[in-house]
């Protein structure tokens, strides 16, 4: 059960990673 919660909070964590590289991406796309 422990393995299955530790994963699930670095697939959480990645996720957000990934958002906040999507979201500056964008946000940089827009100055230009």
């Amino acid at each position: 059960m422990g393995d299955t919660r530790s994963g699930n909070i670095s697939v959480i964590r990645e996720a957000d990673m990934n958002v906040r590289a999507g979201a500056l991406f964008l946000f940089f796309m827009e100055l230009k």
